[in-house]
């Protein structure tokens, strides 16, 4: 059973998906050191890996990032890598406040799946610690944050299936105990410009 059974087992049957809770997988968003412009993009690598070698390969994932509106002013989707720019689905979802959170926080979600049906497709090995997928979004053009040294991006809540998780390959184990690593962010000013406000729209 390839992972196109994860659509109907998260359908038809969710207690047919054993939950791997003794299996961690690390999360890092960011990259330490960050430093970003007040108004201009920024982007977010997500690299994600496991050094438990029971954690079989991944064949979907489920992967919501939420961002706090007070640092954050747009979402603008993102790009992902191999193996999953082989899949056979992946989107980032429009973004929408987060549903938990709530009221300030914005959330937009990566998912993909490896095999839908036709020919087979490379999963993602967790124990390589790539950098699988990048989100972009905007600094909001508030000079009260400069100087700030913060995360402004967390795990997020998908409206439909909560909570960031992988499942592995076979559709049959969900794995989502989940390690995040959250890098923190220095705002800054861009007083090069010389546009009188020292910072600029792109």
């Amino acid at each position: 059973m390839r992972s196109w059974m994860w659509c109907l087992l998260l359908l038809l049957s969710p207690i047919s998906i054993c939950t791997g809770q003794d299996q961690q997988i690390r999360v890092y968003y960011g990259l330490p050191n960050m430093t970003a412009v007040i108004g201009d993009t920024l982007n977010v690598p997500v690299q994600v890996g496991t050094t438990d070698p029971t954690v079989d390969d991944f064949g979907y994932i489920m992967m919501p990032l939420a961002t706090r509106d007070y640092y954050v002013e747009g979402r603008y989707g993102g790009f992902d890598y191999p193996p999953l720019t082989d899949w056979d689905s992946r989107d980032f979802l429009n973004p929408y406040m987060d549903p938990v959170l709530g009221y300030g926080y914005t959330n937009q979600t990566y998912k993909a799946f490896c095999d839908l049906g036709g020919g087979p497709n490379p999963p993602y090995d967790p124990h390589q610690f790539y950098t699988i997928v990048t989100f972009k979004i905007r600094i909001a053009r508030i000079r009260g944050i400069i100087g700030i040294n913060d995360a402004p991006f967390m795990p997020g809540h998908d409206n439909i299936e909560g909570t960031i998780f992988f499942g592995n390959d076979d559709g049959t184990i969900q794995y989502s105990n989940i390690l995040t690593t959250l890098n923190a962010v220095t705002f800054r000013d861009n007083c090069a410009i010389g546009n009188g406000i020292g910072y600029f729209d792109t």
